[in-house]
C-alpha cells in the first residue's frame, strides 16, 4: 500500500481521478473492481485496465481506493486529496496486483510468472554424540535475481509465522563428516545438503488479503542453494511442534 499526494483542483467541472490496474508484470487486468472506500462507489476496469471516478462532494483528506479481482490479491492505495486548491491536475493511481496462488506454499516471483517451490523432507545422520540434519535432494528451481521475492500462501497468521522462526538458510552439499562415537572419531558418509550457517534475514510483509505474504531480502544473496524451513533445520527436536507446512524444507537456487 502506498500513499499518493494529489492536488485535484475543481474549476467549473467535477474533479476526476483515474488510474490503471495491472499485474506485477505490467499486464492490464480487465474486469477488476475498484472501490473508493466509505463511499460505496465502484468502477470496473476496461480491457486496458483503466478506471475513473468523479469526486462529487468529497472532503479533503485521505481517500482509500481498493482494487480486487477473483484471480488476484487485493491492493489498497491511499490518496491525499486537496480539492480547495485552484487549477486542474489529474494524477494517476496505479495498482500492481499479485496473482492469487491456488495452493498453500512458497512461490518464486519470476519475470513473467510464479514458480512453486516443492517441499522436501529433512533427513538426519546420527552418531552417539552428534546428529546432523539436512536434505537428500533439492529442487531444480533456479533464479537469476540475487534479490528474489516470494509470495507465501500460508495457513498461518503473521504472528504465528514469526513464532515458528521461519528461516532461510544457505545450503552446502557435504559428502562426509567426522563424527565422534563410543570408539572414537569416525568419518561418516553423509551425501546430503546441510546448512552452511545461521538463518539469513528477510522481510515478511502482509499483502492485502488474509494468509498472503510477500518475502523480500534486504541484501543480495550469493550464488548457491537455499531453503525455507522452520527452526528444526538446525535441530529436529521441535519438528512435531511446528505447523505441518513448516515441517519440511522448500529449496531454490540462485544462479
Amino acid at each position: 500500500m502506498f500513499t499518493i499526494l494529489m492536488s485535484l483542483w475543481a474549476c467549473n467541472s467535477t474533479p476526476i481521478i483515474s488510474g490503471t490496474v495491472e499485474d506485477i508484470w505490467n499486464n492490464p487486468i480487465e474486469g477488476a473492481m475498484v472501490q473508493m472506500e466509505g463511499s460505496g462507489t465502484k468502477q470496473t476496469t476496461d480491457s486496458a485496465g483503466k478506471f475513473s471516478f468523479e469526486l462529487n462532494n468529497v472532503e479533503a483528506g485521505n481517500l482509500r481506493f481498493r482494487a480486487g479481482h477473483a484471480d488476484f490479491i487485493h491492493d489498497v492505495e491511499v490518496v491525499v486529496y486537496a480539492p480547495e486548491m485552484e487549477g486542474t491536475t489529474l494524477d494517476n493511481i496505479e495498482f500492481d496486483l499479485y496473482p492469487k496462488p491456488n495452493e498453500k506454499g512458497f512461490y518464486a516471483v519470476g519475470t513473467t510468472e510464479y514458480t512453486l517451490l516443492k517441499s522436501g523432507e529433512l533427513v538426519d545422520v546420527t552418531s552417539t554424540f552428534k546428529t546432523l540434519y539436512g536434505l537428500a535432494r533439492v529442487n531444480d528451481v533456479k533464479l537469476t535475481s540475487t534479490k528474489p521475492s516470494f509470495v507465501y500462501h500460508s495457513s498461518l497468521r503473521k504472528e504465528e509465522i514469526k513464532q515458528t522462526n521461519l528461516g532461510v538458510y544457505k545450503l552446502k552439499f557435504q559428502e562426509k563428516e567426522a563424527m565422534v562415537g563410543l570408539v572414537g572419531e569416525t568419518e561418516v558418509e553423509l551425501d546430503m545438503w546441510i546448512p552452511e550457517g545461521k538463518a539469513i534475514p528477510f522481510n515478511l510483509r502482509s499483502l492485502d488479503q488474509e494468509e498472503m505474504y510477500l518475502i523480500e531480502f534486504p541484501d543480495d544473496l550469493t550464488k548457491g542453494v537455499y531453503a525455507f524451513s522452520g527452526r528444526y533445520i538446525e535441530g529436529k527436536d521441535n519438528a512435531d511442534k511446528l505447523p505441518k507446512e513448516l515441517q519440511v524444507a522448500y529449496t531454490f537456487e540462485v544462479k
